[in-house]
């Protein structure tokens, strides 16, 4: 036997191999105490997760929203059809001329919104695909879009588990930590429980994905099989929502993180591709912001200002994430930016001192910092989008960047004593204090109304909150069982257009509303002289065109009608109910050729309306085309078959005069005789009579 070799005086043993866990091939992941047994880390994980699914419980009992679920739900021809014709509808797009009116005023003022399918300011196929399988399961019910939405928070929060685990190597307590924010956030109930936010929960999973396959690419030899799965999921994510266009400089941190050579050509050539997809989504964000007239640009603020407002969003989303208190739907930028903003300008710049001061240590919370930042730069509002100073929303994403950071600060104090007793007491119950907030956040979106007065409560100068909640009043007369109750709803709504209009007297959205009401109270006169204030207000609005032409009509004024129809298809030329009211109108000045052409444009933009295709079969029964009238009158008697359709027995009566027309007495007999089965008695006795009826 070889002799053993002494250890010298004074030399201290040989510490213990640190114990690690291999989760992927080559790459040590340091363990980190008791929090990194696997039984422990898979009931931590699986605890976070019932915990956020019983936080989110009250989503169930909530309603669709008129804030902008109507966009996207309940009034969206994109999601009726599953076939491979609407789903090829949701990625319509015209490529070249899309990314041109990003630029050009010309070229998007000449963009056939037909061809090119953006919903509420973006262009997001895989969100109305994901939205269109949920139509196919539950219509307009609101339960299967508010599950899909819990699920994929559910299927979110496991993923950044599984991404910071890897990305600290192991440390499975920032891992825990961070995934606990992020799915119990009050901050993040905006994003889950709105089903409009679909787009949030979606992308953020492909997000998540790309950069689970970019670690491993990192951390496998740099195969290109990961690098290319990284491309995909980076623009499934960009279909989901174009907030992902950051993705690039994401790699960016996590390079940083990983201490590769930032500047070296072959990682400078890994981001320059990604760059490609984030330009050409960026340029179509811009189109559809366009489109919907969301883009406000840099007229609004000077330079300094928006570095004022842009500043005022970076440190109030920190806060907010310490103290997310007065949280609402809709935050009102200020009349005048303050100059008391300058302060959040000094608070912002001394975070990013200190953030540099921590490099000197640790690359923790720079990368978290980092990841904030670029996830959070584009909706600072340096750039107006929209009309709110700063979002709930918004912070989906970027919390991730800000819990790492913090997680990793929790983490040096546990490996304290003093603070491994207490600590993790302390942070369990911030989470069940964060996950009650959740839990109560969630009911404030029990329906419009509840939403929109929690906006009033908390901003008493937002015009939007009362013009949303006038327009849910409105919809309630839907539903009245008397006339007494209609009014009681109107008046409830024509105060709130009022409450907008003493916040600003030029606010076009509330004399079109109250307009709506003087018009199903049927004071037409009333009605028209708020549609011409919102005309004046907003010239350029083709709806207020629509709307009052409405109102030439029942004051039998039809050329003025006809002249406002016509200057609305000038402005806006795919707007359905222009030419459902233009076609009408034609009808009844029987201009028959022009009501056909007008009921078909409207079809070609929402086909599957039975009253417009009945409206198109008698414009072709009074041309005396009656063979084509009984089938569009058999479409429109086919489209209308599923639900209580009171039309039905006029669509009947319509076909049964195509059919006697033709000569076909028995058809025509029999149409008439199922237009009395389905409640119309109005029928001409004479009419019955040459029936032999």
């Amino acid at each position: 036997m070889g002799k053993k070799k002494r250890l010298k005086q004074g030399t201290p043993n040989p510490a213990p191999k640190a114990a690690t866990l291999t989760y992927t091939k080559g790459i040590p992941l340091q363990a980190d105490g008791p929090w990194n047994r696997y039984p422990t880390m898979m009931a931590m994980i699986g605890a976070i997760l019932a915990l956020t699914f019983i936080a989110y419980t009250p989503t169930f009992q909530n309603e669709l929203t008129n804030w902008d679920d109507d966009l996207y739900v309940t009034k969206n021809e994109h999601i009726r059809d599953l076939s491979g014709k609407g789903i090829q509808g949701m990625f319509a797009l015209e490529w070249s001329k899309a990314l041109k009116a990003a630029v050009d005023k010309r070229a998007a003022a000449q963009l056939d919104r037909s061809k090119n399918t953006f919903v509420a300011g973006n262009y997001h196929p895989l969100t109305l695909l994901s939205l269109a399988v949920n139509y196919a399961i539950s219509g307009n019910e609101p339960w299967s879009y508010q599950l899909f939405n819990i699920l994929l928070h559910l299927l979110n929060t496991f993923l950044v588990f599984v991404m910071v685990y890897r990305l600290s190597r192991g440390k499975a307590w920032i891992a825990l930590f961070t995934s606990a924010v992020f799915a119990l956030h009050p901050m993040h109930v905006e994003s889950v429980t709105w089903v409009a936010e679909r787009k949030d929960v979606l992308y953020t999973a492909f997000f998540l994905g790309g950069m689970l396959t970019y670690l491993s690419y990192i951390d496998h030899g740099k195969r290109m099989g990961w690098l290319v799965a990284t491309m995909v999921l980076f623009v499934l994510s960009c279909l989901a929502k174009p907030a992902a266009v950051v993705f690039p400089l994401v790699m960016g941190a996590m390079d940083y993180f990983r201490r590769r050579p930032l500047l070296e050509m072959r990682v400078l050539a890994e981001k320059a591709v990604f760059f490609i997809p984030s330009v050409i989504f960026g340029l179509l964000t811009l189109t559809a912001q366009i489109d919907a007239d969301a883009f406000g640009g840099l007229q609004r603020f000077t330079i300094f200002e928006r570095l004022l407002l842009a500043s005022y969003g970076f440190v109030m989303y920190i806060v907010r994430f310490f103290v997310p208190y007065s949280m609402s739907a809709f935050y009102p930028y200020p009349p005048e930016i303050p100059m008391a903003f300058t302060g959040f300008l000094i608070a912002a710049l001394g975070i990013t001192a200190f953030t540099l001061w921590t490099m000197r240590k640790t690359r923790y919370v720079a990368f978290g910092m980092l990841f904030y930042l670029f996830t959070v730069m584009l909706v600072l509002q340096f750039v107006s989008v929209g009309d709110a100073i700063v979002s709930d929303r918004y912070t989906y994403v970027p919390y991730i960047g800000l819990a790492f950071a913090l997680g990793y600060g929790i983490h040096r104090l546990l490996q304290q004593y003093s603070y491994r007793k207490w600590l993790p007491y302390a942070v369990a119950g911030a989470m069940l204090i964060f996950s009650g907030i959740t839990y109560a956040r969630t009911m404030v979106w029990k329906d419009s109304i509840t939403l929109f007065t929690n906006v009033v409560k908390n901003h008493p100068t937002a015009k939007i909150a009362y013009n949303n909640r006038g327009h849910a009043y409105r919809q309630k007369t839907d539903h009245a069982q008397n006339e007494d109750e209609k009014v009681h709803w109107l008046m409830l709504a024509k105060a709130d257009y009022e409450a907008a209009m003493s916040i600003d007297p030029r606010y076009h959205l509330a004399y079109s509303n109250r307009g709506k009401v003087w018009f199903e109270l049927k004071d037409y006169r009333k009605a028209n002289n708020d549609y011409t204030l919102a005309i004046q207000y907003k010239p350029d609005n083709a709806s207020h065109y629509v709307n009052r032409a409405a109102t030439f009509g029942y004051l039998n004024q039809l050329d003025s009608a006809l002249l406002d129809l016509n200057k609305a298809e000038e402005l806006g030329p795919n707007n359905p109910q222009l030419y459902y009211n233009r076609g009408a109108m034609y009808l009844q000045m029987n201009n028959f050729e022009a009501a056909l052409a007008d009921n078909e444009m409207y079809l070609s933009l929402i086909p599957g309306n039975h009253d417009v295709v009945n409206a198109k079969g008698v414009a072709l029964q009074r041309l005396n085309r009656n063979e084509e009238a009984i089938q569009v009158f058999t479409q429109a008697l086919q489209l209308s078959m599923s639900g209580n359709n009171q039309n039905l027995g006029i669509y009947y009566l319509n076909r049964s005069f195509s059919y006697f027309q033709s000569g076909n007495m028995e058809a025509a007999r029999q149409d008439a005789l199922a237009a009395q089965q389905h409640g119309y008695n109005q029928i001409n006795p004479e009419y019955l009579r040459s029936l032999g009826l």
